[in-house]
Parts: C-alpha cells; structure tokens; sequence
C-alpha cells in the first residue's frame, strides 16, 4: 500500500505527497491517492483557502447557490400562481 498525505516543505507550505513502494504500479496509487483526496475534499479546501473572501461575498455567494439550487429543483415561481 502507498502511504498518502502530506509533506512539509522548506518554506512551510504543505504539499500533498504519495510515497510509492518498489514495485508498486504509479498510476494505481496516483488514481488511489486522488480519490482519497476527493473523499476527504482536500482539493476543494485549498481552492477554497487560495483567497481570502469577506463575509458579504461569502453571503452573496450562498444566496446565490441557493437561488440557482431553488430553479433547477422547480421552485414555486416566486409565489406566482400559474
């Protein structure tokens, strides 16, 4: 089995890191290690870590997840009756 994680780097940056064993295929623990990395959504938090958002934007941006989630399930038409 690979070990999968993360390595500290010289300027205190965390990198992720796959260690390999002798005579372990790559591609099996690569696509092995991406998958893990998408279960634990560790792609999507350094995404989300890359910049800093406020609070408004954080909630315009809710609001606006919300709206578009709200429209594609059907919504009620904004209260209208059709």
């Amino acid at each position: 089995m690979s070990g999968i994680g993360f390595a500290a780097t010289k300027g205190g940056r965390k990198v992720m890191a796959v260690e390999i064993k002798a005579g372990e295929n790559i591609e099996k623990a690569l696509k092995k290690a991406k998958t893990d990395w998408q279960r634990k959504d560790v792609i999507g938090e350094v995404r989300k870590r890359e910049s800093y958002m406020g609070p408004s934007k954080k909630r315009q941006e809710k609001s606006k997840k919300a709206r578009r989630k709200k429209s594609k399930k059907g919504g009620n038409n904004g209260g209208w009756k059709s």
